[in-house]
């Protein structure tokens, strides 16, 4: 049977091996990148749904702040003549791991600021959040910076705390909640080392090697890391959940994303 190069046969069964191949091969990329772009219309989704998270928890803090005579609520709990403040949420979890998993932590007053303000616990936790604690569901992607909200000490001589929201001189500069590694989330805030090169707290890296970070001024940003002990490089990530629950992580000299936490967590005191 003679047939035409531009046309197909009649019957399948007339396609030689070669045909088939090709058919073959163009099906397969054809799927990889329908999978590819599935692939990435939901990590798009799920940075959205946290950059949307972010903005509820810093209108909420600007909230309570209004509501409460320009106070910044807690970034943690502590006494004040003996008597426990309660912080915007509560959640040590090495002492008790039970604190990132039950949801009391989020919702209960005596443990909650924001309790009364958020009805949705789905807002604390990033979409892309997988994490497991003994079993049960890990409740909470994000941290408050530990340079707000909490009262100043004898220690605090080189970088500024803010416990009032005036005082807060660069509201679009200065970052309110971190979402945070999930290997590395524990306290209600996120500890910053000014000094050394190290992490105590790593920032989450799952949205394209980035995170999102809200600021005093209300804006949300999406921050893409650079170097790979912030980026999630296999090794650190392997040392990392071997380690978990510590809380150091060395970086070089000049870590580029450090110094942007750095920059944008506090001012030095002049």
């Amino acid at each position: 049977m003679q047939l035409n190069h531009h046309e197909w046969p009649d019957d399948p069964q007339a396609l030689s091996l070669t045909e088939l191949l090709v058919v073959i091969g163009i099906i397969a990329i054809i799927a990889a990148l329908l999978l590819t772009a599935v692939g990435r219309s939901k990590g798009t989704a799920q940075k959205t749904g946290c950059i949307n998270n972010q903005k509820q928890l810093i209108t909420t803090w600007t909230h309570w702040s209004g509501d409460n005579n320009d106070r910044l609520v807690p970034s943690h709990s502590y006494r004040v003549q003996g008597e426990r403040v309660i912080p915007w949420v509560t959640g040590m979890g090495h002492p008790n791991k039970g604190a990132m998993t039950n949801r009391m932590y989020l919702t209960n007053h005596q443990y909650s600021a924001f309790s009364s303000y958020v009805g949705n616990v789905q807002i604390y936790k990033c979409p892309s959040n997988r994490e497991r604690i003994d079993g049960y569901e890990a409740i909470r992607s994000y941290s408050m910076n530990a340079y707000m909200g909490r009262p100043r000490t004898q220690h605090d001589t080189t970088y500024r705390v803010f416990e009032h929201e005036p005082e807060i001189v660069q509201p679009d500069h200065l970052f309110v909640f971190a979402d945070q590694n999930q290997k590395y989330i524990c306290w209600p805030m996120m500890m910053i080392n000014m000094e050394e090169n190290a992490w105590i707290n790593l920032p989450a890296s799952h949205h394209n090697y980035g995170g999102t970070f809200s600021f005093a001024d209300g804006h949300v940003e999406y921050k893409k890391w650079y170097e790979e002990t912030t980026a999630g490089d296999p090794t650190v990530k392997r040392w990392i959940e071997a380690s978990w629950p510590k809380h150091a992580t060395g970086t070089r000299t000049n870590d580029r994303d450090l110094t942007w936490v750095r920059e944008h967590a506090t001012i030095e005191i002049p």
